[in-house]
């Protein structure tokens, strides 16, 4: 049984919403959902969902708390640091080259991340799962 992006999206908002807090800075009206998740007496991580109907439901993570997720079965991206500002826009500026979303989250803007792209709310609770274990660590 396949599930559709919008009702998977709601899923993926409901599971955010149960087991983290919206970010202070709050979420972008259409695009992307900002939270911090943390296991009890954890430290606390920033975690963005984007949420606009056009894209795939991406996670984003810091890649170091992604743990063992990073090049297993859930799909993603990585996202180096060292790639952002690189290429320029048709006015020659530098471009983020992220979601801008991102931007203004402080964990997330200019670290490594990767960009998860689950299937089922089965993957996105095993993302879930790996941010709260990276938070009880205190790393």
């Amino acid at each position: 049984m396949t599930i559709d992006r919008t009702s998977f999206k709601r899923a993926i908002t409901a599971l955010l919403d149960a087991h983290a807090t919206e970010h202070p800075i709050g979420h972008q009206k259409d695009k992307a959902a900002r939270h911090i998740i943390a296991a009890p007496r954890g430290k606390a991580l920033e975690i963005m969902f984007q949420k606009d109907p056009k894209s795939p439901p991406n996670i984003w993570v810091m890649e170091k708390a992604a743990g063992p997720l990073v090049g297993g079965a859930i799909a993603q991206k990585r996202s180096p640091a060292a790639l952002l500002w690189k290429k320029k826009n048709k006015n020659g500026e530098l471009n983020y080259g992220r979601h801008s979303g991102l931007k203004a989250m402080p964990q997330l803007a200019e670290a490594d991340l990767v960009c998860f792209a689950p299937a089922s709310p089965a993957e996105v609770q095993a993302i879930l799962d790996q941010l709260l274990i990276h938070s009880a660590s205190g790393r």
